[in-house]
């Protein structure tokens, strides 16, 4: 007897071919190729999550910068910041000072500076002419030439930011009072 002519399959042959066996292998084929992709995926998808929850995170912070409160809150705080920083910085703040070593000058250096500045062309204020800031210059020299600028305008050491302001103030007071009035003050208290 041969299989073409029989119409029932010997029994073990019937269980290696067929529809229920061929879908029994694909099932297993495709839950091991599941499982083997199955780190890659959920990669892929934590990767996909990150980004979203990026993105999210941006759209949050733009949605908060566009509430005018926390936007003025956010000016309040930069603005109080800044003028912390000027306050500090004219108050001859050491921190600074030490950030920026290279910065830090002394009175010499500072008029040797303004010489070569764009301030030597410019006006003095509203009122004052070029010419007049000339000879407030020149005045400045003469003084520090016949050595008249006093120990406490002209210290040695080298300041920035608020310390250096300070010395210039106080070195115009005393341009501004003149010789007459320097020597005036040095004659009566050294004879003190």
């Amino acid at each position: 007897m041969t299989c073409l002519e029989d119409d029932v399959l010997h029994e073990d042959v019937r269980r290696r071919i067929g529809f229920a066996v061929a879908k029994d292998e694909m099932r297993n084929i495709m839950l091991m190729d599941t499982a083997r992709r199955l780190p890659e995926v959920l990669r892929s998808l934590l990767e996909d999550l990150s980004e979203c929850q990026n993105e999210l995170d941006k759209l949050h912070e733009k949605k908060r910068l566009m509430d005018p409160k926390e936007v003025k809150s956010m000016v309040d705080v930069a603005l109080h910041e800044i003028c912390k920083s000027i306050c500090d910085y004219l108050d001859g703040d050491l921190e600074t000072a030490s950030k920026f070593p290279e910065a830090l000058k002394d009175l010499d250096e500072e008029l040797e500076d303004e010489e070569d500045s764009e301030w030597k062309s410019r006006r003095l204020g509203e009122s004052a002419t070029i010419e007049e800031g000339e000879q407030l210059r020149d005045q400045i020299e003469s003084l520090v030439d016949e050595d008249m600028i006093p120990d406490y305008v002209n210290a040695k050491k080298k300041f920035l930011g608020g310390k250096q302001f300070q010395r210039a103030f106080q070195l115009m007071k005393v341009v501004m009072a003149g010789k007459f009035a320097i020597e005036y003050f040095f004659f009566h208290f050294d004879n003190l």
